[in-house]
């Protein structure tokens, strides 16, 4: 019984871990070729997108008809005018 508690502990210590990583790897990296640049320079290059992990892919799509910015965002995969839109005009 001790074992498997242990077990347990180690798997949830291994996914925390892999999350993190995840999580890291997500996060916006500075270009490193350039030199001193100025500051309105590095803070656009650290300027994310919406982060779209596979979670977060599958959980934060929108419906037809919602407010976007990027395709991605829609569960249609259309974003037209700032909405989620089909792949064809809806005519009505």
């Amino acid at each position: 019984m001790k074992d498997l508690s242990h077990r347990g502990a180690l798997l949830a210590c291994c996914l925390l871990f892999l999350l993190i990583v995840q999580q890291v790897t997500c996060s916006p990296v500075l270009q490193p070729d350039t030199p001193s640049t100025s500051v309105q320079k590095v803070q656009r290059s650290l300027k994310r997108t919406a982060r779209m992990t596979p979670l977060w892919r599958t959980v934060g799509t929108k419906p037809h008809g919602a407010y976007c910015q990027n395709n991605y965002e829609c569960s249609t995969g259309i974003c037209r005018m700032g909405h989620c839109s089909y792949s064809q005009p809806v005519n009505s």
